[in-house]
């Protein structure tokens, strides 16, 4: 290998490897956050109450509304990837409501 080839595979598989840190911290985001409603919901069972924690924990997390319900949608698309979501977010807030945080 010459030393221009090699630099040039290095930097494909960085740009690779940061691509695909960037997408699944998305999705670890977005599953944080699901986890986080639906904990505030569990804890709140008065929607008038609950409501404005939810948009708290979406602005903390980066969201809005709007985006939050795009990126739910854009998951959807895939039943496997939404299930994983699902799952990792439930798994998330049972520890919470465990106590384990």
């Amino acid at each position: 290998m010459t030393k221009a080839f090699k630099r040039i595979f290095f930097t494909v598989v960085i740009i690779i490897f940061a691509t695909g840190c960037n997408a699944e911290s998305e999705r670890a985001k977005f599953a944080r956050t699901y986890a986080d409603i639906l904990y505030t919901r569990e804890r709140n069972h008065d929607t008038a109450k609950a409501n404005p924690e939810v948009r708290k924990v979406l602005k903390d997390n980066g969201f809005t509304e709007e985006s939050f319900r795009q990126k739910f949608t854009e998951y959807s698309q895939n039943s496997d990837d939404m299930r994983a979501l699902f799952d990792t977010a439930n798994a998330i807030m049972q520890r919470r409501m465990e106590g384990k945080k």
